[in-house]
């Protein structure tokens, strides 16, 4: 699947690793993180590959279905910042 517009297709992470703990990411922030799967031809700042926070709400962001697995559709002007 390939995005299309604006539209960036992510993997969300549900928990991160600190050293040897995992530490899961609380549903209750206003944000998300996760792996860029793949970006539309006109998204310029991200690319596949990708760890990126971004706002989890309104149109911004939009869980689907794609083979039995979610993902976020994540509109790229809701990126927060890109993990380095």
């Amino acid at each position: 699947m390939r995005p299309v517009n604006k539209y960036i297709l992510v993997e969300p992470i549900a928990e991160e690793r600190k050293g040897s703990v995992y530490i899961p990411i609380s549903n209750n922030l206003p944000y998300k993180k996760g792996s860029v799967i793949s970006v539309s031809d006109i998204v310029k700042q991200t690319k596949a590959g990708d760890i990126v926070t971004y706002f989890r709400r309104g149109i911004a962001c939009e869980k689907i279905d794609v083979g039995g697995k979610f993902y976020d559709l994540v509109s790229e002007d809701s990126l927060m910042y890109i993990n380095d």
